[in-house]
């Protein structure tokens, strides 16, 4: 159910991040945000996965039916379990929430080193015609 949520919400900032992209490409005035508006939404949704994929990984190998391998925390069935349960699930909210902080940050600041760079730089795309 968590992860359901989780997927409305990324979907969700997929969508109006690729806007936000679009916008800052296609608006005149708002080119100069290009670099940042890209390299945000791009960091911030591989933040999003690398931080529900690591989530996901501690969950299953801290999970009450890995105990066979004594990794887990509990081999028994008690309230532990539905504690772990409990810290599964809002776990998935949390990571989500600091990778997509993490990815944000990262994005940033490399759009501002990158801002610092000479204006030869050829990897980013020329500006429209017609913008200034």
């Amino acid at each position: 159910m968590a992860y359901l949520l989780i997927a409305i919400a990324f979907a969700i900032w997929v969508f109006f991040a690729c806007l936000a992209v679009l916008a800052a490409r296609l608006a005149p005035g708002l080119y100069h945000f290009y670099p940042y508006a890209w390299r945000t939404a791009l960091f911030a949704t591989i933040g999003i996965l690398a931080a529900n994929c690591l989530w996901g990984l501690v969950v299953v190998l801290c999970s009450p039916s890995m105990s066979h391998l004594h990794i887990a925390f509990f081999s028994e069935h008690n309230d532990a379990q539905l504690l772990f349960g409990v810290v599964a699930m809002a776990g998935v909210a949390i990571a989500s929430v600091l990778g997509w902080l993490s990815g944000m940050i990262l994005g940033l600041v490399l759009a501002y080193r990158h801002s610092r760079l000479p204006p030869n730089n050829s990897f980013e795309p020329k500006p429209l015609r017609g913008s200034a």
